[in-house]
């Protein structure tokens, strides 16, 4: 039941903090801020592994190890009550004039801003005669662009990965790594290669374009 709440909350987190990014970025740097957001989850694995292994040894450290991430958690949430509604939400909402004060801030103020109110709500009354249907038909590819989103985020999980990252110690142990310590500092560099990769994506994505290291 734990697995399954946890599950159900990184899904939920997953998509909405996407969705956020999307709709407060610009083209330009989209990939940089969505790579940003994947950089910082990476930073939490490797944190995450150095805290048990600073707390393996300790009596009842798994005490620890659990609570200093919620103390994590809710220095994040009280961090996300500082961001603003996003202004797709805001006109959503027939609330355009806080939708505008949000693009300023963001974008700087000007008649730019009166024009991107105008394009998001023009985009959101055409979203009003689209159903869920609509993902299954030819239009547009909607069918195809369903198929790669889903095979992505499948095949994804069906690689293993996931348990890799959550049993990266146990795995260690039962690859030859010898004594939980070892495994410990192994499953430490696992998360510094993914910091590093991320790094390294971070630095290629707007100038090589996502589309481009999708493919590759």
């Amino acid at each position: 039941f734990g697995r399954f709440v946890v599950g159900f909350a990184v899904s939920l987190s997953a998509m909405a903090e996407c969705l956020y990014i999307s709709e407060i970025s610009d083209k330009e740097n989209r990939g940089l801020l969505v790579s940003l957001n994947e950089l910082g989850i990476t930073l939490g694995f490797l944190l995450a592994y150095i805290v048990n292994y600073i707390f393996m040894e300790v009596e009842d450290g798994w005490r620890y190890m659990f609570g200093l991430s919620s103390v994590l958690s809710v220095s994040q949430l009280l961090a996300l009550s500082l961001l603003p509604p996003t202004p797709h939400f805001l006109v959503m909402r027939q609330r355009d004039t806080e939708a505008a004060k949000v693009l300023a801030k963001m974008r700087g103020s000007g008649a730019g801003v009166r024009q991107e109110v105008a394009n998001i709500r023009a985009s959101c009354l055409e979203a009003e005669h689209v159903s869920c249907s609509s993902l299954f038909s030819s239009e547009d590819n909607l069918r195809g662009r369903l198929f790669l989103a889903l095979g992505l985020v499948t095949l994804q999980q069906l690689t293993g990965q996931p348990n890799i990252l959550y049993y990266a110690t146990d795995v260690f142990q039962a690859v030859g790594f010898c004594g939980p310590e070892l495994a410990s500092v192994a499953a430490v560099g696992l998360g510094l290669v993914k910091v590093l990769a991320t790094v390294v994506a971070l630095c290629l994505v707007d100038r090589l374009g996502r589309r481009t290291l999708l493919l590759a």
